[in-house]
Formats: C-alpha cells, sequence, structure tokens
C-alpha cells in the first residue's frame, strides 16, 4: 500500500494541508486571509442550532474539523468522502482532479500499455485474460457500498489483472496526427494492465468453449471505451437470466392464483420481486441489497417479449428501475408504455442535486452511495424496499375477482392513472406571470405545448381503445370513471417545473428548429434531437423549418494591434453579403462620386448629353455588380478599408449579442443601430437596411410573442404610453424600438437595459423581471441621440450603417438602391433551403464570436459622435453658429454679444447651456473652444475689450488649420463679414475677477 502513503501526502501538500478541501464545502468557515484564528462554523449534518466546528491544524500540519457539540473530528479525506459518496480512491481522484493536481493523473484514471510484437499462433482479434483470485476492496467500493465478491462471483464478474488483445494494424496504418505509425503492417500484442487505483473487471459469459467477456474499465476518462468485448457475444443478450431461471420457476397452470382454495403464497416457485436494472453496477447492487436482478447489455436495448415473459412469470411484481437522466427517462417511459403490467422504480429526484464531478447524479449506483451509512448498513435496504413498494405499473386498471377467482369487474388505482398520464406527458404548469396560473401541458420528446383540459380526460380511454381492443366493458368502465374527469385531474395531476436555464450561458446558446436543436458554444456547434438532452423547449419556441448545419466558416476575424480585421470565407450567403455592404461606408469613393464628376464635366448644351449620361451611369452599375460585396475594394486607402471591416466586424459582434439570450452584468447593453451619414437633424436618411437587421432578421430567430416585441418607435405618443412593455415577460427575449423619434426620452430605458425591467401590463399588476430573466432592448432611429452622455454611451453598443442602401437623393445625384435590387429577390420570403440553412449557420457563427469576446466592439465612433452631437444642439443652433461664427473664427467674441444673439434667433436656455451646445457644435466641426492659449492665469477666456471699456468673458473658436492662437482684435457684436477691429482695441490677458468659475 505505499502508493496509498505516496498519494495521499501528495494531495495534502498540494491543497495546502487539506485546508483547501474543507474550505471548497465550507467556504464560510474561512479566516478570509487573515492570521487570526478560523472562526465557528456550523456543519450541514449538525444537530444543535449554534455553530460548534471550527478548523484546528495539528502538528503534523494537517488540517481537519474539530467538533465542541458532540461529533467526531473530521479529516479532509473524510469530508469528501462524506459529501460525494465515494470510495477513499475515488475520493483521492476527486480532490486530484478538483485542484488540478499534477503530476497524480496517471496514479488514479490511467491503465499501464504494453505493445509487443504478436507470436506465430495469435491470431488477429484474438484476447487472453489474467485474472486476479477476486475482486480488491477498492474494487468493490467502486462497484457499490454493499457489494461482495460473493455476489460478484454469481454473475461470474473477476477482477482483471491484464488483458491482451492481439491486432493486426494495416500497412497504410497512421497515427492520430497523420504520420504513419510504426506498427503498420505488424500484428501486436496489446496488453493492458491494471493497477491498485485503475480496476479492470470482466464479466466471463458462455458455457465451455463458446465463451465470451464484457469488459468493463470504470475509471476510463473516454466514456466511449468504459466498455469493450472479446468473443462472440449474442444479440441482445440478458444478463443475469440464467440466474433467474435456475433459482425461480412459473406458477402452475392448473393454479389460479385468484382462487384462494387453490393458491398457497408459502409454496410459490415464484420470486417476490424482479428487478431489471439499467446497468451493469446497477445490477450488481440490486443484487447486494437481496433482490433477483436482471439487466440488458445497454440502456438503450430493447427489451425482448420473449424475455419479458419469461420474466413475468417467474415473479409477482416485475419491477424496472432506470436512471434520472434524459436517456434513462426516455428509456423508463418507452418501457413503460410498452409493457404496461411493469412496475416503474421511481429514484428519488433529489438525488439529481448531488454532483460527482460537476455531474449530476443519476441512477441506482449514486442512490446506493448517496444512502448507505457504515453506521446504519440495513438502513439502504429499508429505503430502497419503501421505493419498490411504491412502484406502479402504467396500467392504470385492477380486475377484481370473486374469493373463487372468477373476474367481476375493474377498478381504477388513482396513483397509476396519474403516473399513466405523467409517462404520457401529461402534467400541469405554473406560471406565475398570469392571472389564473395551473394550465395543462404535454411533454414529447422534451418539447412543450399547451392543451385543453379535454384532451387530457379522452386519452386513457382513446388508450385502451388502442391497446385493447375488444374490451368494451374496460372502455365503457374508463367512460363512467369519476377519477378520468377533468375536474380531478385538474386538481391531482403532477405540478411539473421546466428548466430552461440550459438554454444559454455565458458559453452557450441553443437555437431550435423542427428537426432538431443546436448548441452553440464559442468552439463548436452541435446538434442534437430532441429528447436527447435534458433540454426542453416550449412547442412556440421552435423555429418552423428543417435546418440542416453548415459547419462551413463563413467569416474569420482576427484581433490586431489597436483594431479587428475580418477575412470573408463565404460570398454565397445573402443575408452576410447584405450586412457587408451596409459595412461599406466609403463606397461612394470607387463607386458614385468618380462618375458623378464625370457627368459634371459633360456638356449639357450637346445633343448626345442624355446618352453619354446614361452610358456612365450604365459604367457605375457594372463597377457596382463588379465589387458587389468587396469590402475591400481597389481605390480605398488602407484607412477606409480598415474603417469598412470594423464596421462590419462590430455589426457581425452586435448581432451575435442580440441573439445570444444570456444577460451578463459586463455586457449590459442596449444595440443602437443608426445612420453612418451626417445630416441636419431634421433630415431622416432612412433606407439602409437597420430594420432588415434588427426587426425582420430577429423575427425569423425569436419567432413570435411572447419571445419578441415589436414596437414602433416613430410614433411619438405609442413610444412615450404607460403600458409601453404591455406582453413583456421572462420569456421574452428582444424588445425592438424600431425607427425612434430624435426626442424619445432614453432615460426611460436606463434601468431596462442595466436593472431589473419594469413592466406596466393592461389588465394586470405591475411587475419587475430580474435582470437575468429580462429581454435585450434593441433600437433603430435614423437620428442620433439628444442629450447623449456618458452614462448613455456606456449602455449602448452602436452598430452603423453605410448609406449604400438608399433612397433617391436628387442633390447627391443617388437614385433609390434597395437590399431587394442589390440581392436580385427578398431576404427570408425568397430562400430556398440552402439560403436558410445558410441564414441560421450565420446566427450561430455571430453568436459563437460575441461569446468569444468579452470587450465591447464598438464602430469607428466619428460620424457616431458628430450625429449624436447634432441631435443634441438640434438644427436651429447649428444654423444660427454655422453663421454667427463664419467669420468669427480664430478671433475673440464678446460672450454675451454672441448670447444675446442667439437669444434673438430663437435659441433658449442659461448661459450656461449656451456654452454647452457651443462646445458640442466645435466638437462638430473639430474646432476647439477657448483653447489653452485664450485662457488667462486663472483658466478663464477673459480679456479687457476696449469697445466694451472694461474686463468681459470671451469666446474663441479655433480652427484646426489655425493653430497659432490670435488675441488682437475682439469682434464687436455688429460684426459684418470681412471686417476686424484694430489690434490696439484690447489689452492684454487680464488677471482680475479670480472667483469667477470658468464654463
Amino acid at each position: 500500500m505505499s502508493q496509498y502513503k505516496f498519494d495521499k501526502s501528495k494531495l495534502l501538500e498540494a491543497t495546502n494541508g487539506g485546508l483547501d478541501i474543507i474550505l471548497h464545502f465550507y467556504p464560510e468557515a474561512d479566516r478570509k486571509g487573515g492570521y487570526g484564528k478560523f472562526p465557528h462554523f456550523k456543519t450541514k449534518d449538525a444537530t444543535e442550532d449554534h455553530a460548534s466546528a471550527i478548523i484546528f491544524e495539528t502538528r503534523e500540519g494537517l488540517y481537519i474539523i474539530k467538533h465542541f457539540g458532540g461529533g467526531d473530528d473530521m479529516t479532509p479525506f473524510d469530508l469528501v468522502i462524506k459529501e460525494t459518496g465515494l470510495a477513499f480512491y475515488e475520493a483521492c481522484k476527486w480532490i486530484a482532479d478538483t485542484f488540478n493536481i499534477e503530476g497524480l493523473e496517471g496514479n488514479f484514471s490511467a491503465a499501464e500499455i504494453e505493445m509487443k510484437p504478436a507470436t506465430k499462433n495469435q491470431k488477429n482479434g484474438d484476447y487472453f485474460f489474467k485474472y486476479n483470485p477476486k475482486l480488491s476492496d477498492y474494487e468493490l467500493a467502486i462497484l457499490g457500498p454493499k457489494v461482495t465478491n460473493a455476489i460478484a462471483n454469481d454473475f461470474r464478474l473477476k477482477s482483471c489483472k491484464y488483458f491482451i488483445q492481439i491486432k493486426q494494424y494495416p500497412a497504410d496504418h497512421k497515427t492520430r496526427d497523420g504520420q504513419p505509425s510504426k506498427y503498420a503492417g505488424k500484428k501486436m500484442q496489446i496488453i493492458t494492465r491494471a493497477s491498485e487505483t485503475y480496476p479492470i473487471l470482466v464479466f466471463e459469459q458462455g458455457k465451455k468453449g463458446e465463451e465470451w467477456q464484457k469488459i468493463y474499465q470504470p475509471l476510463n476518462k473516454d466514456k466511449g471505451y468504459r466498455f469493450r468485448y472479446a468473443g462472440n457475444k449474442p444479440d441482445n443478450f440478458l444478463f443475469g437470466k440464467s440466474n433467474i431461471e435456475f433459482d425461480y420457476e412459473p406458477l402452475p397452470d392448473y393454479i389460479n392464483e385468484h382462487n384462494k382454495d387453490e393458491y398457497d403464497p408459502d409454496n410459490d416457485p415464484r420470486a417476490d420481486v424482479i428487478i431489471i436494472a439499467g446497468g451493469d453496477r446497477d445490477a450488481l447492487n440490486a443484487a447486494s441489497l437481496g433482490y433477483p436482478v436482471v439487466w440488458k447489455n445497454s440502456e438503450t436495448q430493447p427489451l425482448s417479449w420473449e424475455d419479458y415473459t419469461f420474466l413475468r412469470n417467474r415473479c409477482k411484481k416485475l419491477c424496472y428501475v432506470g436512471d434520472l437522466d434524459a436517456t434513462g427517462v426516455k428509456e423508463t417511459v418507452k418501457i413503460a408504455l410498452q409493457y404496461i403490467d411493469l412496475h416503474i422504480v421511481h429514484l428519488p429526484q433529489w438525488l439529481k442535486k448531488l454532483k460527482y464531478r460537476g455531474t449530476a447524479q443519476k441512477d441506482l449506483t449514486d442512490y446506493c452511495k448517496a444512502v448507505y451509512k457504515e453506521s446504519q448498513p440495513e438502513l439502504l435496504n429499508t429505503q430502497f424496499k419503501k421505493l419498490i413498494n411504491d412502484a406502479l405499473p402504467a396500467r392504470f386498471w385492477d380486475s377484481k375477482y370473486t374469493a373463487k377467482g372468477s373476474f367481476k369487474g375493474y377498478d381504477i388505482n388513482n396513483e397509476a392513472v396519474l403516473r399513466f398520464l405523467n409517462y404520457n406527458g401529461f402534467y400541469q404548469y405554473k406560471d406565475e406571470s398570469l392571472k389564473d396560473p395551473f394550465y395543462f401541458v404535454r411533454v414529447q420528446d422534451n418539447i412543450i405545448s399547451k392543451i385543453y383540459p379535454k384532451e387530457i380526460k379522452q386519452f386513457p380511454a382513446e388508450f385502451i381503445r388502442q391497446r385493447k381492443k375488444g374490451e368494451i366493458s374496460l372502455l365503457n368502465y374508463a367512460h363512467r370513471s369519476a377519477q378520468l374527469k377533468d375536474t380531478k385531474l385538474a386538481t391531482d395531476l403532477a405540478i411539473r417545473d421546466f428548466d430552461f436555464s440550459n438554454h444559454n450561458g455565458p458559453e452557450r446558446q441553443c437555437f431550435f428548429f423542427k428537426n432538431q436543436y443546436w448548441e452553440v458554444t464559442p468552439n463548436e456547434i452541435k446538434t442534437h434531437k430532441y429528447g436527447s438532452e435534458d433540454v426542453f423547449v416550449w412547442e412556440n419556441q421552435i423555429i418552423d423549418r428543417d435546418i440542416h448545419l453548415d459547419t462551413a466558416p463563413i467569416f474569420k476575424i482576427y484581433k490586431t494591434r489597436n483594431s479587428w480585421d475580418i477575412k470573408i470565407l463565404k460570398t454565397d450567403n445573402p443575408f452576410f453579403n447584405y450586412l457587408i455592404n451596409t459595412a461599406r461606408v466609403h463606397w461612394q469613393i470607387c463607386g458614385h462620386k468618380p462618375f458623378v464628376e464625370k457627368i459634371g464635366k459633360l456638356d449639357k448644351d450637346t445633343d448626345d448629353y442624355d446618352a453619354k449620361v446614361a452610358a456612365i451611369w450604365a459604367e457605375r452599375d457594372a463597377y457596382r455588380e463588379a465589387n458587389k460585396y468587396n469590402i475591400a475594394e481597389e481605390g480605398l486607402t488602407a484607412d477606409q478599408i480598415a474603417e469598412q471591416k470594423l464596421h462590419l466586424v462590430n455589426r457581425i459582434f452586435a448581432f451575435g449579442f442580440a441573439i445570444h439570450n444570456y444577460k451578463q452584468d459586463s455586457k449590459a447593453w442596449s444595440i443602437y443601430a443608426m445612420d453612418d451619414r451626417v445630416s441636419d437633424v431634421s433630415d431622416s436618411n432612412g433606407g439602409t437596411g437597420k430594420s432588415l437587421t434588427w426587426h425582420k432578421a430577429l423575427e425569423q430567430v425569436f419567432i413570435e410573442s411572447p419571445y419578441y416585441k415589436y414596437i414602433n418607435g416613430g410614433d411619438q405618443e405609442g413610444a412615450k404610453e404607460k403600458f409601453l412593455f404591455d406582453g413583456v415577460t421572462k420569456e421574452t427575449k428582444a424588445v425592438i424600438f424600431d425607427d425612434l423619434d430624435s426626442h424619445f426620452p432614453f432615460r426611460k430605458l436606463y434601468a431596462p437595459i442595466t436593472g431589473e425591467f419594469p413592466v406596466n401590463a393592461k389588465f394586470t399588476s405591475s411587475v419587475s423581471i430580474k435582470y437575468k430573466d429580462s429581454p435585450k432592448l434593441i433600437i433603430t432611429s435614423n437620428f442620433g441621440i439628444y442629450g447623449f452622455n456618458e452614462s448613455t454611451t456606456r449602455r449602448l453598443l452602436y452598430t452603423v450603417y453605410s448609406d449604400y442602401y438608399h433612397v433617391g437623393n436628387e442633390a447627391d445625384m443617388l437614385d433609390e438602391f434597395t437590399v431587394n435590387k442589390d440581392l436580385g429577390f427578398d431576404l427570408w420570403r425568397d430562400f430556398d433551403t440552402q439560403q436558410w440553412n445558410g441564414f441560421f449557420a450565420f446566427c450561430a457563427q455571430a453568436c459563437q464570436f460575441q461569446m468569444s469576446v468579452q470587450e465591447k466592439i464598438n464602430p469607428p465612433m466619428g460620424n457616431v459622435k458628430k450625429r449624436n452631437a447634432k441631435a443634441t444642439i438640434g438644427d436651429a443652433f447649428s444654423d444660427w453658429a454655422d453663421l454667427y461664427f463664419e467669420d468669427r473664427k480664430n478671433i475673440l467674441v464678446v460672450r454675451e454679444h454672441a448670447y444675446k444673439s442667439a437669444q434673438a434667433n430663437g435659441i433658449k436656455g442659461s448661459n450656461q447651456r449656451f456654452k454647452k451646445l457651443l462646445d458640442v457644435w466645435c466638437s462638430i466641426h473639430s474646432y476647439t473652444l477657448n483653447p489653452k492659449a485664450s485662457l488667462n492665469n486663472q483658466g478663464h477666456c477673459k480679456h479687457h475689450v476696449q469697445s466694451e471699456g472694461k474686463t468681459v468673458s470671451c469666446l474663441y473658436v479655433q480652427t484646426p488649420d489655425s493653430p497659432t492662437v490670435r488675441l488682437g482684435a475682439a469682434a464687436p457684436k455688429d460684426l459684418d463679414p470681412g471686417n476686424r477691429l484694430p489690434d490696439n482695441q484690447v489689452d492684454d490677458l487680464a488677471d482680475d475677477d479670480k472667483d469667477d468659475v470658468p464654463f
């Protein structure tokens, strides 16, 4: 046992004397990084009310838990065994895995593999076994707490010292990395050896001369290699059947067990109970509790009618014990409805709350390890017997007999009928957001649909009609039974809760289609059949299309030193192509302006002017077609191409963020889609394709209410109404404000973006949806944001659209150009199967990219800031400032004159607000207001102006092409364009008025 001592000391050394292990289970017992005493705490199994346990360090440096209220001291190993239900060696492995202790992996979970050339007499496919005399205590502990060597012998289970497989490698055999194998063309012995901590077990089956083996390596990390077979295994083999055949017989045909005169229970050759277990270890544990047991070769292997009748005839009660995971539940329901007399044993649901290495416990073996206590060895038997007694078949009626064994009618078993309905997926569901919170649902392959009570009421009778044809008396009894009335079912039918949290996570998002669902993570996209995993989904949440996964990458995005770059890998995806063009903010440089310039050079008075114009436009159209989805067309500078690529990366990131339903505190944003083109506030450009992305595309993903709410943002009054979010629930994934008005009170959305989501619903009380359950807000607007500030910017993920798609604009000689005209068809409405597959492949890949990036990827922000600035100051102020400062740049202006001029032109507000608006106006034009050189020693732009006869506050608007500040003349209030006053009218910078506060 030297290996045991070495492993134990190494584990303690790597976990700070075991302290890390204790704090893993009881973090409240930490001294919070200090060097004082550990605090008292209460253990989970404490019987006293006060905290009577404390961490204690022994002289040897081992940390233990000491109890002062009674109870034994507990080492870290004792604690792991108690909390996980594992045997000692498994507990050691749990510690090594949980705390990532390197250098011990080989000691715990790896077989020793040796390769040797085969001998001449050894044939390809042969197996040879060397067995130990008996199973070790460690091997028995892995199997179950009460499993013994005697039980192992009953099922011909042996401890294997090593086994040899003979394998002939083909001449072209390669290693996993594609390199030529050194075993190519050779016949080899593959010798697999067990170790103290890596057992190999073998079920020896078959009669002499026809033996075959099932090899079981319980600690193999790769589940696909835990089981393998040697020899010729029969099809659909039922383990343990020979034991049943030897020990039990059917009741003789001449005995009617319902006739009290004929039947003697003391001489019944049948077993009281036979258990059909879900697997090898479960069967051994059932046997350890005293039950005759059989098990199929695999959980999903069908149970033949022959085997079923064989077992049914040899027991009074035939039971099936399945697993609690998705596959186990599915197989339990399947066998229960196939053999309706089979009694189903239900393991308790609390078992799933227990975890081992992050995986929920699920089977009979886990149950036995969780319940068993050395101090009360019979407790497990008692508790499991209760489960056996509670087992019922799917058959919900019982036949009644007289004392002489004559049939006299039926009884409905109330509990059995409820379980029967559960097996068929019928439940009650509680939705607390509704006025009447309970309604009926049916679950089939984990797909949930709402149903009417009448459908449940009719189902048992329909089942009898289909399965028990000709038994009209039973059918009539079912029709008359009060237990099958919808009012009775409404009272008693089980309430089912569904966990939808596994639809998404920080690195997970599911997409549901008719034929399958996708699990998207940053590194891969998996497809699943419904019911194969513990993933439940509402029927109306499933996208009504058969979609097949196209795994070919559509794009590849790289992080550069200061930005992002993208490589486009597929050009046959219509939706992605449209997004590419919406990112081409410099398309006019090569695709429009050169042709406008050509037209400008034509002589309008010539007869062929119109023909020449048409030819130039045809040339423009040909260029547009040749560069249809070219993000990096020739003629653009490297900076312009980089800017367009960043727009595209931002668009992909934002779209992936929108369809990723997980809410992260670090990504508490609302998407704000706006146009790149800077124009007057009153000029609503539109037509750039924003709504296609943020309304129509999301509609394909989120389908309908309640998962998606659309709000017409252009309706000024409607967008401000009290019941704006009526219909929004915790199931809602996105709220879209489409075409938001320029004066929408944006502060109204602060709380819904970063905190709880308040919903004032019509005809019911107001609710507040928790942040983690709240929808994401998505806004499209033809305007910048009025009064934007840091609080607003922090909450927004901007995405900016070029005017590649546009409405007609005679001033810029732009004809209308739409997405439909560009692609040649309508997105989604005209999609074929391949294009639908491509659209959802893009959705998955965009979501993948977004999940892999934690920072916010903003678009180029230059025009965003300018548009927001324009929205903030408004057209009136912008027009006034453009005119007033047309000839007042780079000179001093008396602030009071400017302020009164603005007021005279309808600009309202205080002097302070006037200064702020002017500051924003300067930022739009890249001007600097009151540069440093224009300030006095107190930081004020104050000067003695001769025309005023005193020192006054001034303004100085500096342009980028005039880096030198000229403090010569101050402009009078009646300055005409081009006039300047002599320099001597302005004194030097004044140092007085020190108490004034600068703007």
